[in-house]
């Protein structure tokens, strides 16, 4: 796994027009295989959309949406 800044180019916008925690797809991308949350560092997100991402994965978690920790891993 390589370390440093994934590319930004689709995903702020993404996150800027509003994600719905309904759009598990999306959502999944900032996800780790482990189903941990991707740091604001490493998806290039500001703070204030980083919370506005969590927010939607927590309640996309609590919905059963998607899962709180991946059993394949």
């Amino acid at each position: 796994m390589a370390f440093g800044k994934k590319s930004t180019e689709g995903n702020r916008s993404e996150v800027e027009n509003g994600l719905n925690y309904t759009e598990v797809d999306k959502l999944k991308k900032y996800l780790t295989p482990d189903g941990k949350i991707v740091s604001a560092r490493r998806n290039g997100l500001s703070a204030k959309l980083q919370r506005r991402l969590v927010r939607q994965i927590k309640k996309a978690r609590s919905s059963g949406l998607l899962y709180f920790r991946n059993p394949e891993a």
